[in-house]
């Protein structure tokens, strides 16, 4: 987690040198993570989705591939996935 100074904690005005460094502790870390981010396989276009009504209620389920369309490649897929499931 980054190390960020703020105005409340310190009870006064950030200087320049604390404001930049805590854009560099942020992107530090942003770049830590870019690393450890685990590899995720495109799902099968059988798996199932549970599909959900406005109030949140369970209405049912479908296929991927009944939902999405058919894709050219796995990174559409994966793109649409992580997209659809947040």
């Amino acid at each position: 987690m980054s190390t960020i100074v703020n105005r409340a904690a310190k009870n006064a005005p950030l200087t320049n040198d604390e404001v930049d460094a805590n854009f560099s502790n942020l992107n530090a870390d942003k770049m830590e993570n870019i690393n450890t981010l685990p590899t995720v396989s495109a799902p099968d276009s059988s798996d199932l989705i549970a599909l959900y009504d406005v109030s949140g209620t369970t209405t049912g389920s479908a296929t991927i591939a009944s939902v999405l369309p058919a894709p050219t490649d796995t990174t559409s897929v994966a793109v649409a996935m992580a997209i659809a499931l947040g």
